[in-house]
């Protein structure tokens, strides 16, 4: 493997434009992108005084929507393999904050947990981690809605959220919220007009949650310099 990137076309096609950027201007975004990043992982160097942290995010920066002509990065994400940290940034909260992950217990004899990935918090934001709610989740699926202007019947809301509540962890943990919206019927006729309305709601919400993750970049730092 020449070089630890990746962007949107194949590995070998980006490769090659990479190494033939020098006879062949690249012009196509995505494979341009591959080369900033391929460039910048080349160049990095260990023994600098540069964070290997900031220096994966500069990277992202170069490559992010807006500096592409592209539209908008909503958020980016380094993550720390050697340390188990993940750290992010999104374009609502621009500070940088991290997850440790060993401190995180991934059995289910805990609540699951949840954030708004927009809170207004840096650092270490793991203890920032609240359990997990059918209420809360709505309320935030709710607001992103309503912020984004796509308008769904609530009825389709409470199918995408109680998706969540069918998680291996949440449905079997004693200590996972009961609420009684959980136990409600089926959406109505009235909620959703028929259960094609409802599907093709979902189906667009699912289309609008993939595209707007533009600019989404797995940087493995252990692997830089090598």
């Amino acid at each position: 493997m020449p070089v630890q990137a990746l962007t949107n076309h194949t590995y070998h096609e980006s490769v090659r434009a990479w190494q033939e950027s020098t006879l062949f201007p690249i012009t196509n975004t995505s494979l341009l992108r591959f080369s900033i990043a391929a460039n910048r992982v080349k160049g990095f160097k260990p023994d600098s005084s540069e964070s290997v942290i900031d220096y994966a995010f500069d990277t992202l920066e170069q490559v992010s929507g807006e500096e592409m002509g592209r539209g908008t990065t909503f958020w980016s994400i380094v993550f720390d393999t050697e340390n188990s940290l993940v750290y992010f940034r999104t374009k609502k909260n621009p500070q940088i904050r991290y997850i440790n992950v060993t401190m995180l217990d991934f059995s289910c004899k805990t609540p699951a947990k949840m954030l708004n990935i927009n809170e207004d918090l840096s650092g270490d934001i793991t203890n920032e981690l609240g359990a997990y709610s059918y209420t809360a989740n709505r309320v935030h699926m709710t607001r992103f809605l309503e912020e984004w202007g796509i308008n769904i019947s609530p009825g389709s809301i409470r199918a995408i959220c109680r998706h969540f509540d069918e998680f291996f962890c949440v449905k079997r943990n004693e200590y996972a919220e009961q609420d009684s919206e959980r136990s409600e019927p089926s959406p109505s006729a009235e909620d959703t007009s028929d259960d094609t309305t409802m599907n093709l709601e979902l189906a667009f919400l699912l289309v609008i949650l993939a595209t707007s993750c533009v600019g989404y970049f797995i940087y493995r730092t252990r692997n830089l310099g090598h």
